[in-house]
């Protein structure tokens, strides 16, 4: 499916999942549905540097024995299921923005899909 077909962006975030008590900035956008479900466990944002890109990202995760667990995958696996290949197991964010994890803007994609909208340029798989 070719992202631009996936529906306007544009349309308010429907709440907010803070991650930090002393920044407020840090907030992960979310549908109410999954704003719900997520607030019951404590998120924190972890800071990422693409080596290649130079790219700086934020992503809301949580840890659960010892493992580190993303939000934007488990929207993603709420929303569409599991992963539908074993190509396509990354989560990408349409706009590019690593804390907006509306549906709207989650997909399952490749490593190269992936890559190719780093900055949110919106390629198809």
């Amino acid at each position: 499916m070719d992202p631009r077909d996936w529906g306007d962006l544009s349309l308010p975030p429907t709440g907010y999942l803070y991650l930090s008590d002393s920044d407020a900035s840090l907030a992960a956008l979310l549908d109410v549905e999954d704003l719900e479900w997520a607030r019951q466990w404590k998120w924190g944002a972890v800071h990422s540097r693409l080596r290649f890109s130079g790219t700086e990202k934020w992503y809301a995760r949580r840890t659960w024995r010892g493992t580190s667990i993303y939000l934007h995958l488990e929207v993603l696996a709420r929303a569409r299921g599991p992963a539908p290949t074993r190509r396509h197991v990354i989560g990408d964010h349409r706009n590019g923005d690593s804390l907006d994890c509306r549906r709207i803007n989650l997909r399952w994609a490749t490593q190269l899909a992936n890559n190719r909208n780093l900055r949110g340029r919106m390629s198809a798989d």
